[in-house]
């Protein structure tokens, strides 16, 4: 078995070798590198809708630099909202919208001024993203050669629910995370998964993560963990621990691995029908793990310390900026920030203080003022300066703006490491839920006449507490008592609302976030002041804008030591 296992891995890691040649070599030339990406995005897709609407054949006769200049003057930079159409089209059935090639699959992200974006995905940007992840892999296992000898677990959720289509057919929405990389890597991943990832087929989280958490139990080669969130992994871990007694009577394991099982719970099993909580040496269970892959920066930095505590002295390596849309950074283990993939895309960079009106592209039809805004190219960056990601992708996403925030650490032959630092558009994402202001904003300033009840202050913001599961709370001020039927009220409706986005609705099915809940303040706006000039000192009371929206997750201590709270 452990030949198998280590033959499966090597002909895994030797098949990603040309793409690490191909991204080493793109360091070194990288300016070139770049301009050959966005030349092939735009002559593969000059018979297209969007390309004829914007002109993309005319700069087929630009040279090298003369074409990204043209490009940026022709091509207005866009969110999602000015890319809707052209999905819509795409959905419906017609072809050749955005690129040349067929949308093979939609993944569902959070919109920001509705409750889902649907991404399509083409061979191309799956070539695009596959560079990225194969160069991170191959560094992984050979940093690392011993993860060689073992097995991988990649984050899995169920579906939970239907199977979602377009009206033309097309999938919504991955399997699991192996579906990110290529056939030939997939067909060597799903041999060396610890789970099989036909748990994703159950419809129920119950169900998906007691499967799980028997299949790891299983496992004693587990080596490498993959998840998005921190607190994914965590929610796991304790599940394990509070189901420890009923996953013993259906595990497969010999009698040496249960007895190991049974050894590493602290306390006696005999007690679990009484208060004491189990305890268990994850690291006796799986005394090869060596890495955990998550995000490590912005918010998600609030729960290593958990993860830690469970799983102390096993390495954690911050995941790189993986969008939705595509990839920015990939980590290398010899740099100490990610790197930009800078054989994926074609990218810009906007400085971090880019604002127009409500954080968005405020074109104007006549004047096309989105192309006159200056963006860096990656080579032109300076170190210790934030900017935010512009990409151009072969799915379509023409000089897209990710409203991501990273910070130049350093640079490797004029190619920027970058730290993600946060969201430029106002969003709170503190385990994957990506809500963003103008959507709770739209939420909130009509709650007055949904439920009846006139608010003088109101806004949402995260909250972490000691047990660190997170929530959402809702602090408001109004003049008149409520009823306990009335709070509920509110929390529902606005929990319902909160569901339609669908990051915080997977993160509510998973556990990761629990139900948000009210919380009553006086002198609100007050106190409110106070807290942001503290932060701020540039802010001025009496100047200050109160967001819908405010992802400092430590508000209800700030209300709650000043003793507003009702």
């Amino acid at each position: 078995m452990h030949l198998k296992l280590k033959l499966l891995n090597s002909i895994y890691v030797k098949s990603l070798e040309n793409k690490f040649s191909s991204f080493q070599k793109a360091l070194k030339y990288s300016r070139e590198t770049q301009n050959e990406i966005l030349k092939n995005i735009i002559f593969n897709n000059i018979e297209t809708i969007f390309s004829k609407e914007n002109n993309l054949p005319s700069m087929l006769t630009c040279k090298k630099q003369n074409l990204i200049d043209e490009f940026r003057k022709t091509i207005p930079i866009s969110i999602y909202d000015d890319l809707e159409k052209y999905v819509k089209l795409i959905m419906d059935g017609h072809n050749r919208v955005l690129t040349k090639e067929k949308v093979i699959i939609f993944e569902k992200s959070s919109g920001s001024t509705s409750s889902s974006k649907y991404i399509p995905y083409t061979k191309s940007l799956f070539n695009e993203i596959h560079r990225g992840t194969a160069t991170w892999i191959y560094d992984l296992y050979n940093t690392n050669p011993s993860l060689k000898n073992t097995k991988a677990y990649w984050s899995i959720s169920p579906k939970m629910g239907t199977s979602e289509k377009t009206k033309s057919g097309i999938n919504v929405g991955f399997n699991d995370d192996s579906e990110y990389f290529g056939p030939l890597e997939r067909f060597f991943i799903r041999r060396i998964l610890a789970v099989d990832p036909a748990v994703s087929a159950t419809r129920d989280i119950e169900s998906c993560r007691f499967i799980t958490a028997k299949e790891l139990l299983e496992q004693s080669d587990l080596g490498l963990i993959s998840v998005w969130s921190p607190t994914f992994i965590i929610i796991l871990l304790e599940y394990i621990e509070n189901n420890i007694v009923e996953l013993l009577k259906v595990i497969k394991v010999n009698a040496k691995r249960k007895k190991l099982i049974e050894n590493s719970i602290s306390i006696n099993i005999s007690k679990v029908g009484e208060k004491e909580k189990q305890k268990l040496d994850f690291l006796k269970l799986w005394p090869k793990l060596e890495i955990v892959s998550c995000w490590t920066s912005a918010s998600s930095a609030i729960f290593l310390e958990q993860l830690k505590q469970n799983l102390n002295g096993v390495k954690i390596q911050g995941k790189g900026l993986f969008l939705t849309e595509g990839i920015v950074t990939i980590p290398i283990s010899e740099y100490l920030a990610p790197i930009l993939a800078i054989n994926s895309h074609f990218y810009e960079f906007l400085p971090e203080d880019y604002q127009e009106e409500n954080n968005f592209i405020n074109k104007n039809k006549n004047t096309n003022t989105s192309t006159n805004i200056n963006t860096f190219l990656p080579h032109e960056l300076i170190v210790g300066k934030k900017y935010i990601p512009v990409i151009t992708t072969g799915g379509g996403f023409y000089r897209y703006n990710t409203n991501d925030i990273v910070q130049v650490e350093h640079m490797v032959n004029y190619v920027p490491l970058l730290t993600y630092v946060g969201r430029a558009d106002k969003r709170s994402d503190i385990c994957g839920e990506k809500l963003c202001e103008t959507f709770v904003a739209n939420i909130l300033s009509t709650l007055d006449k949904t439920v009846n009840i006139k608010f003088s202050f109101s806004m949402l913001a995260p909250i972490v507490n000691k047990n660190w599961v997170p929530y959402y709370g809702f602090f408001c001020e109004f003049n008149i008592n409520l009823s306990k039927s009335q709070i509920e009220q509110v929390e529902n409706y606005i929990e319902d609302q909160l569901c339609k986005n669908y990051h915080y609705n997977n993160c509510r099915k998973l556990n990761q976030l629990k139900k948000m809940k009210i919380y009553k303040v006086t002198n609100a706006i007050k106190i409110y002041e106070e807290v942001i000039t503290s932060k701020d000192k540039k802010k001025i009371i009496g100047g200050i804008k109160i967001a819908y929206l405010d992802s400092y997750p430590y508000w209800l201590d700030e209300f709650s030591k000043r003793n507003v709270l009702l």
